[in-house]
């Protein structure tokens, strides 16, 4: 969900990182995190506990394509919410399905189940959408539940927060076995590894960089994707969401320049687009292989399950020190995401494509959230709470 479809970052932003004086010192996610610790929400009106505002924070910081967080909240009452798919985030060039939305709004689900858990509480899920274009997608419960140790809460906690994409080179060696079958275990039967110098991950390879020159071609998914670049700090602070500069990975006078002479028309130059190719070629270079998730079918059930696995098993990643990062613009593109099933011998439908690997640390995560405020469907409170 290339963020979950993430911008492949151009070969000069790289070359600006090497002049990084790390003139900024300011975490945008820490910003965010002092707001949200501030009750946002209960201080603008929302009537909700401090608990659940807890919990739906902890949903915010689930990936999304493009972060374009499509989720919304509706409060039906103390102990239920509804999860809605904020359709003016959604993403018509590059998932005209609603696929990854749906897997964005599972992944969403997933965090805050965990979060619940923290809280003593267990999260009953009951799916609401019959197609993928539906607005109410499902109701979440909440009921009493046996209560966690104090250390593992503060795991889930630690987990959640850490949890990002890593667009940096990874250390080009292969998972560890141990960590192959840890990692594959969360979600037995639905992920498939594929080492960077096995045949599989080679065709992998030369597919991610064919569809990736596709889809850069398209001047309409370029459009799409200058829509989301938040290239100025002003902008990202004002909207919260985005591909920002720091989650290209660049800082200090890098990320300067870029936020000062950037704009949404660099992305439709064919530069741009050529570096962008050039930049997604090394990122391939320098990792261990890729993570294939799967799915038996395309309708909504099987599209939010498949986000709440991708969850699942990029939190356990993340307390393991494994790197992820999403490229699937192979299951986005003619005519790779007809053939992937086939040339990989899948039983079921590929639905996201991880590139994996070891990084010596995990880096503070830099993607920005919207407050809750922004999120609660306000008008459609229930009553009583």
């Amino acid at each position: 969900m290339n963020n979950i479809r993430i911008l492949a970052i151009p070969t000069v932003l790289i070359c600006l990182s090497l002049l990084s004086l790390h003139v900024y010192h300011s975490s945008p996610v820490e910003e965010y995190r002092n707001k949200v610790r501030s009750m946002d929400a209960i201080n603008k009106g929302i009537k909700i506990s401090e608990d659940l505002e807890e919990i739906l924070y902890y949903g915010t910081l689930a990936p999304s394509s493009h972060n374009a967080q499509m989720w919304k909240i509706r409060i039906i009452s103390p102990d239920t919410i509804e999860v809605l798919l904020d359709k003016e985030r959604t993403l018509s060039e590059v998932d005209p399905d609603n696929r990854e939305a749906l897997i964005s709004l599972g992944a969403f689900m997933e965090n805050i189940t965990q979060a619940a858990r923290i809280h003593g509480l267990n999260a009953e899920i009951s799916i609401l959408a019959e197609s993928n274009f539906d607005e109410r997608i499902v109701s979440i419960h909440f009921e009493k539940a046996v209560e966690i140790s104090l250390e593992e809460g503060e795991l889930l906690r630690r987990n959640l927060s850490l949890r990002d994409t890593v667009r940096s080179a990874f250390k080009k060696e292969p998972l560890r076995d141990e960590h192959v079958s840890f990692l594959l275990g969360q979600i037995p039967g639905k992920a498939h590894y594929y080492p960077l110098d096995s045949s599989d991950g080679e065709y992998l390879v030369r597919g991610i960089i064919a569809s990736n020159e596709g889809q850069a071609e398209r001047d309409e998914a370029q459009k799409e994707l200058s829509r989301w670049i938040r290239f100025s700090g002003e902008e990202a602070a004002k909207t919260g969401d985005g591909l920002t500069p720091e989650m290209m990975g660049l800082k200090g006078i890098s990320r300067w320049f870029v936020s000062h002479f950037f704009t949404t028309e660099t992305v439709m130059k064919e530069s741009f687009r050529e570096k962008t190719v050039s930049t997604v070629r090394k990122q391939l270079e320098n990792c261990s292989g890729f993570i294939i998730l799967t799915s038996p079918s395309n309708d909504p059930s099987s599209l939010i399950d498949q986000g709440m696995e991708l969850e699942r098993l990029w939190l356990k990643a993340t307390e393991t020190g494994v790197a992820i990062h999403p490229m699937s613009q192979m299951i986005e593109e003619d005519p790779w995401k007809i053939e992937l099933k086939e040339k990989l011998r899948l039983k079921a439908l590929p639905q996201m494509m991880l590139r994996v690997g070891y990084v010596d640390t995990l880096p503070e995560p830099v993607s920005r959230r919207r407050p809750l405020s922004e999120i609660i469907d306000v008008q459609c409170q229930g009553e009583g709470q």
